[in-house]
């Protein structure tokens, strides 16, 4: 009949049908019409099609779940992120705070925070996220000529999880075809 199992590698499960291998003998007890060896062209695409199927269906779950409970990047918001014991740690900003204002430059976006901090030094109004107060800090860049912020991570709700379920895993199936694309592209893979 059909072997089901649990795999570590790949993750998740496996199945093989009867009639998939070339090995009869597992299949002694299987009537040969319902074997996938002797169904038609359209049928065995239809089986295999399923399991695709299902893969995308299990991403656009566990997408929503990331946006629901973990929080995605954002890099077109200016909420930020901040590192530990760094530049603007020292400050006083925190994750989660926005920044607003860099070196008289309005921002809206992590692009134009990143654009406009500068090797030397950088005035910085933010908006603290937990008194909801603006506040302005000179801060100088570490050693390593980082101030340690990156792009903040937003948690979703219900609603916008699951439009980020399906956009998240368009977003990575586009992402594969075209690495696969590049692959075929002399410049990159295949010469």
């Amino acid at each position: 009949g059909t072997e089901y199992s649990i795999r570590a590698i790949p993750i998740g499960g496996y199945v093989m049908l009867a009639g998939e291998d070339d090995d009869k003998s597992m299949d002694k007890d299987i009537a040969e019409d319902q074997m996938l060896s002797n169904k038609s062209a359209w049928i065995k695409i239809k089986v295999l099609a399923a399991g695709s199927f299902m893969n995308i269906i299990l991403t656009i779950f566990l997408m929503m779940i990331v946006g629901f409970f973990g929080g995605v990047t954002n890099p077109d918001s200016n909420v930020v992120s901040i590192q530990p014991e760094s530049a603007l740690a020292t400050a006083g900003l925190e994750t989660g705070d926005t920044i607003t204002v860099v070196n008289g430059v309005e921002v809206a976006n992590f692009e134009e925070i990143s654009t406009n901090l500068s090797t030397e030094s950088s005035t910085i109004t933010y908006t603290d996220s937990v008194t909801n107060e603006s506040a302005d800090v000179t801060v100088m860049p570490s050693e390593n000529g980082k101030y340690g912020v990156s792009p903040g991570t937003e948690k979703y709700n219900l609603i916008d999880a699951i439009v980020y379920g399906f956009t998240g895993t368009w977003a990575l199936i586009l992402s594969i075809f075209m690495t696969l694309k590049l692959l075929f592209t002399p410049e990159y893979g295949a010469s």
